[in-house]
């Protein structure tokens, strides 16, 4: 799961997209493309990913997901492709095809990004020049255009998307509901590997934990994710911070042990400042909680007990 987050789209994108394809779109569709160019297992544990696939089902859709351009069935009814630069291998088959595609723009690979701590450039203006080039042709010929917060909008326009909208991430909020359990730890998630630990500031959220033993002694931390090739430079610097003791890496897990955890969370912690997933939190929250009628829900952090 990736932190927070979620999963694009949800009940507001589902009638903003059919609004914006009604002109195009047959009157009753049947089969749908879901892709991402991402390992298919890495798939099965993004909420992101299982939320818009779930959605997809439920209005009816007969979904494949494809990961290559070889797996993407010619003549869906409809496509729908996380990340910008990838999406180019859907609208290939989108466009010859006649079908609309709905491109969700997640990611910094849609935004000119710099490093807010460092200024190293990275997704959009640390890419390669075709890859720069699919992310514009891909935003430019969307059908729509997905962003997961205002923070991606100018950006994403400059990139050639047309009138994008704007819908926060969701989770499934039969599953990742508040519970009675003993809440004892704080948490964080992001996959230990270099490029998301810096993005996901997580030597800062380490460098915190003596911050707070200072006044909770007995206080203990939690980071779940993949341990990747950041793993024991994160787990030398918990030790030279003199908090191995307080702080537990257990590693990744399937998204019905993540709900555990959370619910056993006193605090959940997101450390972003320019991260595209980590500013939709930011964004989202400074609104006004809204109601759902959905299974579909807004964020973890706005999660309320049923009534």
């Amino acid at each position: 799961m990736r932190v927070s987050h979620s999963g694009v789209f949800g009940v507001l994108v589902v009638a903003a997209a059919h609004w914006r394809l009604s002109t195009t779109v047959m009157p009753i569709a049947k089969t749908a493309c879901f892709f991402s160019h991402e390992n298919r297992s890495q798939l099965q544990k993004e909420q992101y990913s299982l939320q818009d696939i779930r959605i997809l089902h439920d209005l009816g859709y007969d979904v494949t997901i494809a990961t290559s351009f070889s797996e993407i069935p010619w003549g869906c009814d409809l496509y729908f492709s996380w990340w910008a630069s990838g999406s180019i291998l859907p609208l290939i088959k989108a466009r010859l095809s006649g079908k609309p595609i709905i491109v969700v723009a997640g990611g910094n690979d849609s935004m000119f990004y710099r490093d807010s701590l460092s200024g190293i450039p990275s997704g959009y203006l640390a890419a390669p020049w075709y890859k720069k080039l699919a992310a514009r042709l891909s935003l430019r010929f969307a059908t729509v255009v997905l962003v997961v917060s205002r923070f991606m909008l100018d950006d994403a326009c400059t990139l050639g998307a047309r009138a994008p909208i704007v819908v926060p991430n969701s989770v499934d909020t039969s599953a990742f509901r508040p519970s009675d359990a003993h809440r004892s730890h704080v948490t964080t998630i992001f996959n230990l590997y270099d490029h998301v630990v810096s993005i996901k500031r997580g030597e800062v959220f380490l460098r915190s934990v003596p911050i707070v033993l200072k006044t909770f002694r007995d206080q203990k931390f939690v980071i779940i994710g993949d341990k990747g090739n950041a793993y024991h430079r994160l787990q030398a610097l918990a030790s030279s911070l003199g908090v191995q003791a307080s702080v537990d890496f257990v590693g990744s897990m399937q998204n019905a042990d993540v709900v555990g955890w959370l619910q056993r969370s006193k605090i959940y912690v997101q450390i972003s400042d320019t991260e595209t997933f980590g500013m939709e939190l930011c964004d989202s929250g400074r609104r006004q909680p809204q109601r759902c009628h959905s299974g579909i829900g807004r964020q973890p952090c706005r999660l309320r007990r049923p009534q």
